[in-house]
This record gives structure tokens, C-alpha cells and sequence, in this order.
């Protein structure tokens, strides 16, 4: 394990061997990143094809549904990566274990696709490889996202003061979602190019498996140059201890305790206590030391913190459920619009083009907030905090919805007029004689939303998390992922019930000539409304803290009221450093 002393400041004559070593480190993270994004995009948005083919029983013929369950489990069981993280496991340890077992899964699914091209008919062979694939790429993931991006961020200890670290985190962070987003764009185009212009579906998938290969190779060449994480903390024991309010048995030495506690009165006199007659986490003070408890007031302040953290993140989850509409009813709408003739009597990679514009949109959009709009922000002395960045791509992704609702009312008059049968896939829809670029403003939108809501999602939990949970944060963002698919299956569910009268609904009514999808929209755009008002009523009480990555002890925190200033920018892996 790491020792402390790891985290103490470098000597100056060391500064400029760890700037190029945290540079050539962050390009293997972000490289990682991209690989490993084209293989899990290249799987998940092209599940609901796969499993349409004839070598799949009919159970599986479930394009929604499936595609929801996948994504939950994938972004649900990233907690559990980085909670293994923060208390076992090295996370570089985590990390690459994690991608060998998403190679192996991988495997599993060239193996199943191979099956299905040597079959025309139902064989259950194909599912039971590919369910295990599947599931082996969903552990892959559990390990991989929650610490990578993390990861790469503790690369900028000791390159500056706090407030230097912070600008070139706010950095990272937007770059490696731009990488994230670049591997979508691989995954849309090349991954799908060799799933279903060739007649063996096997070459897409063991792209899929080469591109989590190179993610490993990429991650693996750094080692000798990642800044490593220090010891790790018996986490779920004090979390557990702290609110039960136990006798805390990894504090065994009576002058240990004393020493601590005379630090700890130094720490909490830094806290606000202005608010603690309001404080709704005031009942965990029964456990600090300074009153009488029996552990470190900053190990019970830490809980605090993540319980407020939490709070936050749970707004998020009708944020997330919209999210998920980008890759569900927003491609299924495009299927029911007039597509341009790009492969002659199949519109399949017209389909593809109109998802595009999303991850497009944030490519652009990236550049333009890192090296426009933030520094133009700074120089006016308006600097936004996390949180109203936040609630800006909430409202922007209530627009993206409502910009769909409409446009389907708009469908809906035009299609009754003028019909416009297509082929895709071999299914024939009567899509409406209406141009599908009609759905750029949603897609944009949504992009955009994306920009201010997620990456600084990223950021929120890596910066406001105590160092000890910083991998237990990152997964419980990523939590709000998973949990949004299922939000929306049930959503969808209950929509069929009471508006569409279907029965028995796995998902939204697909066919869009039959149903009312704009009500839908709608109703989501009203739901992101009310939770933005929650959203607004727990950003007002929360305190923002900075967690330092550069102190002689293991962490220390101060009170901020915002983020610190973005800087000025320049060359994007040199000057990121």
C-alpha cells in the first residue's frame, strides 16, 4: 500500500518531471476512456438489432426494455466498483482488473455472434452467450467508470496551488467527456458499419473486443507514470460506526486519540456553524469527539458531506431519465420521419446519421465552452458554481423534451396528409413526410444539457467528495445512470396503463401513428419542472467544500461559496497540465 508521505508537496526540482509524467498519464486515461466508450456505446446501441435477428427466441424481441435493463445494471454497479476502490483494492488494480474482465466478455459475444451467423433459425446457444457477455461486460464496467475518470483527475496533485489543480480538473473533466462522446461517435459509425453492412456480424463485435483490448494496453503503459492513491480506510466500518454511533476500534491508542482531538478542534472551529440549529445532519454530531462521541470530528463531517452529496445526486435521477430518451423514444421518432436516401432501399444509416447529431453537438460544444465561453465568464467576474450548472442543463433538458413533444404534435397533423412509407432493416414504417433534421434542436439541446449537467456531475463528485469516498461518490453519480433507465421503464409502463390502454406494456408504444408520444414528452418535461424546484430548494443549503489533494495530513477541507476561477487556456493536453 501507499503510504501518506505520498501526498506531501514535491520539491521544486521535481515540478517539471511530474508535469510530463502527469501529461503523458492523463493522455492514457483519456485514451482508455475512448476505447473503452466505442465498445460499450458499440454494444448498448445496438442491442435492440442484434436481438431482433432470428437466432434469438422471441422473448428477446424487446427493443426497449432490454436496452434499459443492460444500461441500469451497467451504471448501477459502478457504486460497487468504487466503494471496492476506496476500501480494498489499488484503483489501478480496480481499473485493469475490471478491463480484462470486460475483455473476457467481450469475447463471449464475438463467440454468440458468430453462432448467429452460422444459424437461420432460433438457437438458444446465441442468448446464453450473449447474456453472459453481457453480464461479464456489466461487471467490466462496475470496476472501470467509477474510478477511471477519477483517476485520471488525482494525476494533477502537487501541479500547482489549489486553485491552479482546480482549473486544470474543470479541464480534465471537459475533455474526458469529449473523449467519452468521440467513443460514441466510433461506436455509431465504424462499430456499426461492421455489424450490419457485412453479412457477418461477428466482425463488429470482435471490433467491440479490440477496442476494450487497446483500452487496456493504453491503460496498462502508463503505470510507471500514474501518481498512486494513499492507504486505504476501513470506509462501510466508520460510515456504519458513525451512525449507529459504535465504539470505533481502528483508533486503539489513547495519545493517537488525543493528538487527533486536538486537531479536530482546529478543524471544526473552520466549519460554518451558523447553520447548525437548521442542519438537517446535526444528529450525526453525537458521534464527533468534540461531543462526546467516540470518533474524528472530519470522519463524521466526511458522512455529513456524502449524505448532502446524495441529496443532490437524487434530483438528478429525472435528469437521467430524460437522458435516456436520447437513445430510446428520441430514436424511435426518427424512424417515423422522412430520412435521407443514403444506402438506397434501406434507411438503417440514415438512422445512424440523425443519432449523430447528439454526441456531435457536445464534440463542438466542448472546444467552445473550455476555450470561449468559461473564460469569457471569468473576465466578467461571473464564475457559476457546480450547482447552477447543473440546474442550467436541467432546464436545458426540459427544453430538449418539450422541442420533441412538439414536434410530434406536429407529426402527428402532418402524417395525416402525407405518408411516407420507408424501408429500415427490412421493417417497413409509414413515417410521416416530414425531414428528420427536424429533431436537431432536441438533439442539440439535449447535448448541450449534457455539457453543463454531467460533466460537471463529474466534477461536482470528485471535488466535493472526501478523499477517502472520492471512488464511492463517483459511483453513486454513476448510480443515477443506472437508476434513471429504470425510472423510465416505469414511467413508460405506467404511461401505456393510464393514457395508451395497453394491458400489458413492457415499454412505450413504438408504433407513433397509434399512440399519443407527445403526451409522453410532456409529461416529462413536467416532471423535470417539479424536480427542478427540489433541485433549486437543495442547492440554496448546500455548503460547498475543498477537498485539498496536497496537505501533510490525509485530508483537510475549507468552506467556499463557489468554484475557483477556470484561467485561461491554451493547447489542451500541454497546457491542461
Amino acid at each position: 500500500m501507499e503510504s501518506h508521505e505520498r501526498l506531501l508537496p514535491l520539491p521544486p526540482a521535481t515540478v517539471q518531471t511530474v508535469t510530463s509524467a502527469s501529461r503523458w498519464a492523463v493522455t492514457c486515461v483519456m485514451l482508455t476512456e475512448l476505447f473503452e466508450r466505442a465498445a460499450f456505446f458499440g454494444i448498448s446501441d445496438n442491442l435492440q438489432i442484434f436481438c431482433e435477428l432470428k437466432c434469438f427466441p422471441d422473448k428477446y424481441h424487446d427493443p426497449l426494455t432490454f436496452t434499459w435493463i443492460f444500461s441500469g445494471f451497467a451504471y448501477a454497479m459502478n457504486i460497487f466498483g468504487g466503494w471496492l476502490a476506496d476500501t480494498a483494492l489499488r484503483r489501478f488494480t480496480a481499473i485493469l482488473s475490471s478491463l480484462l474482465i470486460y475483455t473476457a466478455g467481450t469475447l463471449f459475444l464475438v463467440g454468440s455472434a458468430q453462432a448467429c451467423d452460422n444459424t437461420s433459425r432460433v438457437d438458444n446457444t446465441v442468448p446464453a452467450l450473449y447474456v453472459t457477455g453481457l453480464c461479464l461486460v456489466v461487471l467490466g464496467t462496475a470496476g472501470s467508470q467509477s474510478n477511471l475518470g477519477l483517476y485520471g483527475a488525482e494525476q494533477f496533485r502537487d501541479t500547482g496551488d489549489e486553485s491552479e489543480q482546480e482549473r486544470k480538473v474543470h479541464r480534465y473533466f471537459l475533455w474526458y467527456y469529449w473523449c467519452r462522446n468521440f467513443g460514441s461517435v466510433v461506436a455509431y459509425t465504424l462499430v456499426t458499419y461492421f455489424l450490419y453492412q457485412t453479412d457477418h456480424h461477428v466482425y463488429g463485435y470482435a471490433a467491440i473486443s479490440a477496442a476494450v483490448t487497446l483500452a487496456a494496453i493504453f491503460f496498462a503503459s502508463g503505470y510507471k507514470r500514474y501518481r498512486q492513491e494513499p492507504q486505504k480506510e476501513q470506509l462501510f466500518k466508520i460510515l456504519i460506526g458513525i451512525v449507529s454511533n459504535r465504539p470505533d476500534t481502528s483508533h486503539t491508542t489513547q495519545p493517537k486519540a488525543n493528538v487527533s482531538s486536538n486537531r479536530e478542534v482546529s478543524y471544526s472551529s473552520s466549519v460554518d456553524n451558523s447553520t447548525q440549529d437548521r442542519d438537517v445532519l446535526r444528529w450525526l454530531d453525537r458521534a464527533k469527539r468534540s461531543k462526546g462521541g467516540r470518533y474524528p470530528d472530519e470522519e463524521v463531517d466526511d458522512i455529513k458531506q456524502l449524505l448532502s452529496i446524495l441529496g443532490i445526486f437524487l434530483t438528478m435521477l429525472v435528469y437521467f431519465t430524460l437522458y435516456c430518451q436520447i437513445s430510446t423514444t428520441y430514436r424511435i421518432q426518427s424512424r417515423y420521419l422522412r430520412l435521407p436516401v443514403l444506402d438506397k432501399d434501406d434507411f438503417f444509416f440514415s438512422t445512424i446519421i440523425v443519432s449523430l447529431i447528439n454526441p456531435v453537438s457536445i464534440l463542438l460544444m466542448v472546444p467552445l465552452m473550455d476555450l470561449v465561453v468559461y473564460p469569457c465568464l471569468s473576465k466578467v467576474g461571473w464564475r457559476p458554481t457546480y450547482l447552477q450548472r447543473i440546474g442550467a442543463g436541467m432546464f436545458l433538458s426540459m427544453l430538449s423534451v418539450t422541442a420533441a413533444g412538439v414536434l410530434e404534435v406536429y407529426r402527428g397533423e402532418v402524417h395525416q396528409h402525407h405518408v411516407h412509407p420507408q424501408n429500415i432493416s427490412g421493417q417497413v414504417y409509414n413515417a410521416t413526410d416530414l425531414s428528420v433534421f427536424m429533431q436537431v434542436p432536441q438533439f442539440f439541446l439535449s447535448g448541450v444539457s449534457e455539457i453543463m449537467a454531467v460533466v460537471t456531475g463529474f466534477h461536482f463528485a470528485y471535488t466535493q467528495a472526501p478523499r477517502r469516498m472520492k471512488g464511492t461518490v463517483m459511483g453513486l453519480f454513476l448510480l443515477m445512470f443506472g437508476l434513471g433507465s429504470y425510472l423510465s421503464i416505469g414511467i413508460s409502463s405506467a404511461f401505456n396503463i393510464t393514457v395508451e390502454g395497453i394491458d400489458s406494456p413492457s415499454g412505450l408504444n413504438i408504433n407513433l401513428n397509434n399512440s399519443h408520444a407527445e403526451r409522453f414528452h410532456f409529461f416529462l418535461a413536467g416532471l423535470m419542472f417539479l424536480d427542478m424546484g427540489l433541485f433549486w430548494l437543495l442547492a440554496r443549503r448546500y455548503k460547498y467544500k475543498t477537498y485539498l489533494t496536497k496537505a501533510k495530513d490525509f485530508e483537510r477541507s475549507t468552506s467556499c461559496s463557489s468554484p475557483r476561477d477556470y484561467g485561461s487556456t491554451s493547447q489542451i493536453f500541454s497546457s491542461i497540465q
